[in-house]
């Protein structure tokens, strides 16, 4: 018997390829009282991807503070501690005259212009 996984679950597996496959360098970044943020840097630069922003100024913070420039944003699923800083993350890189990149599951409930991402998908 098939049982079809949950699509926020595909898009997990497919973060966890991307992080694997890439010769990145991971930062780790509190937030809220019980959460962490990730931004993925390319070793060889100061570019980045953010991977579920739930919060744009802990991120922005990081960045800043690290010399990052962020390039995009990976969301696994839609709860607001994993999509909430998109839009304010959007505006800051807006600011600076650069467009985020924004990959994701097809899901309603995504309130972004995300490129869905699944299964086997690349990046």
């Amino acid at each position: 018997m098939h049982v079809e996984k949950p699509e926020h679950q595909t898009v997990r597996q497919l973060a966890a390829r991307f992080v694997a496959a890439l010769p990145s360098q991971l930062h780790r970044i509190k937030a809220f009282q019980d959460n962490y943020l990730w931004i993925l840097q390319d070793p060889a630069s100061s570019r980045c991807w953010v991977v579920d922003p739930g919060d744009a100024a802990v991120i922005v913070e990081a960045a800043e503070a690290k010399a990052l420039e962020i390039d995009g944003i990976l969301l696994t699923h839609h709860h607001p501690d994993h999509q909430g800083g998109v839009d304010a993350l959007i505006a800051w890189a807006a600011g600076q005259g650069r467009r985020l990149k924004i990959y994701g599951p097809q899901d309603a409930r995504i309130h972004h212009d995300a490129v869905a991402a699944g299964e086997g998908d690349r990046l």
